[in-house]
């Protein structure tokens, strides 16, 4: 039996350079890839009938470069490859470099182990079980629905972790078999005059089999006792940094699986468990733009819970929670604990948290089945077999959320809604002469408790109509819009003052000109109306939600000048201008009711200059937001 490093023929077959697609996936993240994927795998793998959480290690390592399997052959193939490539400067480099590395006298490993796992079942057979899918196949996984991975491409991650794109696996299964076997993701070079393939394999060299018995071919290092599985990234590049970025990662992806106390993460000594997710959370993710797993915490332990069964699938369900600070996001989490992304662009201007999980089989299976190999979105084409009932039940759930969320929004809580970034610009008092603002309820902000029970059925606060949301009085611009041109004025050039998402048409004249009484570059007229002239300056304007629950609003505004025209409404959020449905519009001061035109258009009205009018308006869709204004001349 003949043991060592083994790169099999190519028989004149396609010529492999270093450019290996599953690696490329992952370079650009390669330790928050490789903490996804590997503790994805080890969660897949968690022994059955266990109540114990599968526990993975991370450890760094620097061992005697003679421990590496077989060094000296695997020398003389590097120097093979760069020989080679030697016409191609980027190819030359990467072998000299790992050249380098091998002679230095000692190499940095990560070692990653499981516990509590079945550990890789199916070594000594020859293809379709756990072990060959992971060695040798390329592109393929053989998990059930409730598994994470469904593409076997997230097995290349620790090739990106590793100077010299080359890992080592060791196991013991539930049956007590061993095995041990190293694979190297280099380039086609000459072996014997002849070409190789890409990837090669240390082990038995007949038909590339793993090793079985270790105990006198590898240092004790690679040896594993306990049930589980070992993988070792030899020349590990993380930088100083790599603990606080696994940390980081493991907290952002696997919060829920922490919290369930399914999953247990160990990272050069820090444990990351169910009792110290709360402090960790605080320490390494509060304060970092970049991470939402601190917020979406908060909404799992003191967020109202609901619960859902999509149709013709399982049961799914959702976290929310209200706070200023939170990012109006929600954590998509499948079976498996892990989030596999952040749904955003939710409309109305609540600030809240959440956290949605897919719990049943049924909806895990579609998810599953929607989900790229990055697993980091849901996109129904991906199910080909299925298109349009995946979008279906996308819909459903998505629309079922949205819900939720709007609930959310109305259910009372008439804290100051608040634009990001526009609060400097408004004055602290209320407009009290003409609502009542005597009942609004101060910001509740959520803390983490060490022990808080969660119901399992939502509990809504009833509104109170004397309670009402103000925006405040606030710098405007032509037509009565909120002047955001000091808020961002990177943005202004390219977006100019054109409020986006609406019907408009442009005033090309005046675009060409510059010119004319709206020189913020926002010449639009209303749909149908031809001959409408640019948008009439305001001296003021206001928006008040005076009931969230039936849409209803008042907007009041002061007009520069005498005349007749109409006023077009939006929603003023984070990402712009979205255009509102109206459903009905009075005006106060005479109690008429007055023409909606184009779904967000009223008018025609007559107006005076420095004369505050105000009109009550109920929207298409209930909901609690911040309305902007633009009002143009003419019949």
């Amino acid at each position: 039996m003949s043991i060592g490093w083994n790169f099999p023929l190519n028989n004149d077959g396609a010529e492999v350079g270093l450019n290996d697609a599953g690696i490329e996936t992952f370079r650009g993240r390669r330790l928050e890839a490789l903490a996804r994927e590997i503790n994805q795998n080890s969660c897949d793998a968690k022994r059955k009938g266990s109540d114990e959480p599968v526990e993975v290690h991370f450890d760094l390592h620097d061992i005697p470069i003679d421990f590496f399997p077989e060094k000296e052959e695997y020398i003389k193939i590097i120097q093979s490859c760069s020989k080679y490539w030697s016409n191609i400067e980027k190819s030359k480099k990467f072998f000299d470099d790992a050249l380098d590395l091998m002679m230095k006298p000692s190499i940095s490993v990560l070692k990653i182990s499981d516990y509590n796992t079945t550990g890789l079942a199916g070594s000594r057979l020859e293809r379709g079980s756990n072990w060959h899918s992971l060695i040798k196949a390329v592109g393929v996984s053989n998990k059930d629905s409730a598994a994470g991975g469904s593409f076997g491409i997230g097995k290349h991650a620790p090739f990106a972790c590793s100077t010299i794109r080359t890992v080592f696996y060791g196991t013991k299964d539930e049956e007590g078999n061993k095995a041990f076997q190293g694979v190297g993701k280099l380039a086609t070079h000459l072996k014997d005059g002849k070409t190789t393939q890409g990837t090669g394999y240390f082990g038995v060299t007949e038909k590339n089999k793993p090793l079985f018995e270790l105990d006198n071919c590898l240092n004790e290092f690679f040896l594993r006792d306990k049930v589980g599985t070992d993988i070792f990234v030899m020349g590990f590049n993380g930088d100083n940094n790599w603990k606080s970025n696994i940390i980081k990662s493991v907290l952002e992806s696997f919060f829920y699986a922490i919290h369930e106390k399914r999953l247990t993460i160990n990272v050069a000594g820090t444990v990351i468990d169910s009792q110290t997710l709360p402090s960790l959370l605080e320490q390494y993710t509060k304060d970092d733009e970049d991470c939402l797993s601190y917020k979406y915490y908060q909404a799992i332990i003191a967020g109202t819970h609901y619960k859902v069964n999509i149709k013709n699938y399982d049961e799914v369900e959702l976290y929310l929670l209200e706070g200023k600070k939170f990012p109006k996001k929600i954590a998509m989490v499948r079976g498996t604990g892990m989030k596999i992304f952040d749904k955003g662009h939710f409309r109305g201007l609540t600030k809240f948290s959440g956290v949605m999980i897919a719990k049943g089989p049924k909806i895990n299976k579609l998810l599953r089945a929607i989900e790229p190999p990055s697993h980091d979105c849901w996109q129904p084409e991906r199910n080909e077999e299925n298109v349009s009932g995946s979008k279906k039940v996308l819909k459903e759930l998505y629309s079922w959320i949205s819900k939720q969320v709007r609930d959310l929004s109305n259910s009372g809580n008439a804290e100051e809604l608040d634009i990001e970034g526009i609060s400097q610009y408004l004055p602290d008092d209320s407009d009290a002469s003409a609502f009542d603002n005597s009942d609004k309820r101060k910001e509740d902000h959520a803390t983490i408790p060490k022990e808080v029970a969660v119901e399992d059925t939502p509990v809504r606060t009833k509104f109170d109509a004397k309670s009402v949301t103000s925006l405040g009085e606030a710098k405007v611009g032509p037509g009565g819009k909120i002047d955001s041109r000091n808020l961002n004025p990177e943005k202004r050039e390219k977006k100019g003052n054109t409020p986006s998402g609406s019907k408009y048409k442009k005033d090309e004249e005046g675009d060409k000109s510059g010119s004319g009484p709206n020189k913020s570059g926002n010449n639009t007229k209303p749909i149908g109306n031809e001959d409408a002239k640019p948008p009439l300056e305001l001296k003021s304007f206001r928006s008040f939600c005076t009931n969230p629950a039936e849409g209803v609003y008042q907007i009041s505004y002061t007009p520069s000048r005498d005349g007749i025209g109409y006023l077009v409404v939006n929603i003023v959020g984070e990402q712009g201008e979205e255009e509102i449905k109206l459903k009905r519009a009075i005006k106060n001061q005479t109690s008429q009711p007055l023409k909606i035109k184009a779904e967000n258009q009223i008018g025609p009205v007559e107006f005076k200059a420095n004369a505050r009018e105000s009109i009550t308006l109920t929207l298409n869709e209930a909901m609690r937001c911040a309305l902007g204004v633009v009002m143009y001349e003419g019949q």
